[in-house]
């Protein structure tokens, strides 16, 4: 048992590789990630504006005009 122990760490460098490919690709997902929910921001900002230009038109349709204001 102890041998396997000696052994697991004279085996360092093998395992440490995994982990900088798993950052590299954990980075790469985070950039991604980053992205969609800049388009995805983007995207709500855009819903909510086209939103807000619908209500107002309505006020000024439904309670605006009728009384004269515009």
């Amino acid at each position: 048992m102890n041998k396997d122990l000696i052994n697991m760490s004279t085996d360092e460098p093998m395992i440490k590789k995994p982990f900088t490919v798993f950052s590299s690709e954990f980075q790469q997902r985070q950039r991604e990630a980053a992205g969609i929910r800049y388009i995805l921001c983007n995207e709500a900002k855009a819903a909510i504006k086209k939103i807000a230009i619908k209500a107002l038109d309505l006020i000024k349709r439904d309670y605006l005009e009728p009384q004269g204001i515009k």
